[in-house]
């Protein structure tokens, strides 16, 4: 909160975390489950896509700190990311 800003729901943060940790472990369990990725590479990148639509949206909007565009930008980099490895993959096979 440093960075962002006060916060007045901390249940919002706290539950935006809590979702998070599923989605991380999926991930990361495909780094040791050898089998098809292209799960993986969905949930990665509409993940991405769906933080890089919510800090755009709300930082423009004047609803949360214009830092948060920084994430988004960060979070464009993650999908990406995602999309070269998808593509990789394909030509892999």
């Amino acid at each position: 909160m440093m960075i962002t800003g006060y916060k007045t729901d901390i249940w919002l943060v706290k539950t935006v975390g809590a979702l998070l940790i599923p989605v991380s472990l999926t991930l990361g369990s495909f780094l040791f489950v050898h089998t098809d990725a292209r799960p993986a590479f969905l949930l990665g990148a509409l993940t991405a896509l769906a933080f890089i639509s919510v800090d755009f949206y709300y930082s423009l909007t004047d609803v949360i700190s214009n830092i948060y565009m920084l994430d988004g930008a960060i979070e464009i980099l993650f999908l990406l990311i995602w999309i070269y490895l998808s593509t990789q993959t394909n030509k892999s096979r």
